[in-house]
């Protein structure tokens, strides 16, 4: 099944390529022993000439609603609608590259190489670094898209088809 997605924040809208959302319970012996966390959404989207991804980013209290609606694209028809509300821009991770990219792996070695030996780099910083590059990097092989954004959001509120979650 193929689908599009689009993310829109503020009344504008933006392609969506690749995107996961997360929520999850701790369990302890078959059982839940927590109350559902969620609000966690990563996504890849096309590169864009707007501030607006940048400086949510940057801004340690910047706050944004929005929703991605997911379309099947066979159908023509909605397979399913993430809102979420109080989501701050935890991670911002932009890859633009003139031509193609073929040999990632390399690329990858390259980055892991170069922050592993400087000493004055926090290694759950160069961990988060790493897993983006990595993926970012696997991304543009696999689709050939060279120039897009990764994103990380922790939302306060969510609602996937109609059912909300609050995080507490």
């Amino acid at each position: 099944m193929s689908f599009k997605a689009t993310l829109t924040i503020e009344g504008k809208s933006y392609n969506v390529l690749q995107c996961t959302h997360l929520l999850k319970q701790k369990a302890e012996r078959g059982k839940v022993t927590s109350g559902v966390r969620g609000g966690a959404i990563t996504m890849i989207i096309d590169s864009t000439d707007e501030e607006i991804f940048g400086s949510w980013a940057t801004s340690p209290t910047a706050k944004k609603n929005g929703e991605i609606v997911f379309d099947r694209v066979d159908q023509q028809s909605a397979l399913q609608k993430l809102e979420f509300e109080d989501a701050y821009a935890i991670f911002y991770f932009e890859l633009m590259a003139s031509a193609y990219m073929d040999n990632v792996d390399v690329l990858i070695d390259t980055f892991h190489d170069m922050f592993a030996s400087d000493e004055s780099t926090n290694n759950s910083l160069l961990d988060r670094f790493t897993v983006a590059t990595n993926n970012m990097l696997r991304f543009v092989k696999r689709t050939g898209v060279s120039n897009c954004i990764l994103l990380r959001l922790s939302a306060g509120k969510i609602k996937l088809d109609g059912i909300d979650h609050q995080n507490t």
